[in-house]
């Protein structure tokens, strides 16, 4: 996006001819360059998450949602070598990528949903989900876009509540009407059991269209969905603000999440709270505009007491990798 932040180098092939030097130190003319150059002389904004989750002993499955992919690549973003791939390594992070895992470990298809952005959800192979740490994507001509460390979570068995009862939120006067299902879903991060959610959106309509726009800027709230500290959507003091324990989390974990009107139903990033599930019933969820006005609000059923992340044996998910994609880093690597 600029000189502080250049991203991807776009490959020198791309550019065809030669400049003229008009002596030493500097040089004018004109050459012909890909257009590639002329389209991907920006850098492109990925977002989404992805999770590999163990259902079963001998089913593994990968379940993502990302946009701000190439446009270039189309629903082609599979069954490639290399170029608009989703590619998982054996290494420590972005900085440290280490062996990639062969693409044919990855069975199936992802539903592309239009250019720049896709969903769905694959089978993989058990060395994808035991060995894989890193996940990456790549753009049309190969270079890596967006990298993310794969966490490991344990999501335990009957942990959902269903929040359904949306109102507009107080005040609000617009033109979007929230309707549909999310999912709340406890879980807590292995390596040092904090508390954490995973919101899934099923049958959700009247989410802002502007949030499906790549040209939509970021900013506090913009397109989000939060748990809120507050027992009642009467009043704006009654919703309250962004609900998690910081004392054990620095951070307002909530900030990153956006969500995408195209991209239903939509699993959130896990969410690193350290408030156990019986913490957030009776809590508010907000639903954000792509200005971060808040459109909707519902209350989480306060529903018979739950038992908390790790209190049981987990069946739904006995263990999960979870990976929020962004933008290639500044700092180096892929």
């Amino acid at each position: 996006s600029g000189c502080a932040d250049l991203g991807a180098a776009i490959p020198s092939d791309a550019v065809v001819g030669e400049i003229e030097s008009k002596g030493v130190g500097w040089f004018s003319g004109n050459m012909a360059v890909a257009h590639a150059v002329f389209s991907d002389a920006r850098t492109l904004r990925v977002a989404g998450a992805l999770f590999l989750a163990e259902a079963e002993p001998e089913q593994i499955t990968a379940d993502l949602a990302l946009v701000g992919l190439d446009p270039g690549c189309g629903a082609s973003f599979l069954g490639r070598k290399s170029v608009c791939e989703v590619r998982f390594h054996k290494g420590s992070g972005c900085t440290d990528l280490g062996a990639a895992i062969p693409s044919d470990a990855v069975v199936g298809e992802i539903e592309s949903k239009g250019a720049g952005w896709l969903s769905g959800n694959m089978a993989v192979a058990r060395a994808v989900f035991s060995d894989a740490r890193t996940v990456v994507v790549t753009d049309r001509h190969g270079v890596p876009v967006a990298c993310s460390p794969l966490t490991p979570f344990v999501a335990p068995d009957h942990s959902e509540v269903v929040v359904s009862e949306w109102q507009r939120y107080p005040g609000y006067t617009g033109r979007l009407q929230v309707e549909g299902k999310a999912i709340l879903y406890a879980a807590y991060r292995a390596s040092d059991k904090l508390a954490a959610q995973v919101l899934t959106l099923d049958s959700f309509r009247g989410l802002d269209p502007a949030c499906g726009s790549s040209t939509t800027a970021s900013g506090p709230n913009v397109c989000g969905i939060h748990v809120h500290a507050g027992h009642g959507c009467g009043s704006a003091d009654a919703v309250g603000g962004h609900f998690w324990d910081a004392a054990l989390v620095s951070e307002d974990p909530w900030a990153p999440l956006r969500l995408h009107p195209e991209i239903l139903p939509l699993q959130t990033p896990v969410v690193v709270t350290g408030l156990g599930r019986s913490q957030l019933l009776g809590r508010t969820l907000v639903v954000h505009d792509a200005a971060g006005a808040r459109v909707a609000c519902a209350v989480i059923p306060d529903a018979a007491a739950a038992k908390e992340p790790g209190a049981s044996t987990p069946t739904r998910a006995s263990s999960l990798r979870a990976a929020l994609l962004a933008r290639r880093s500044k700092a180096g690597g892929a």
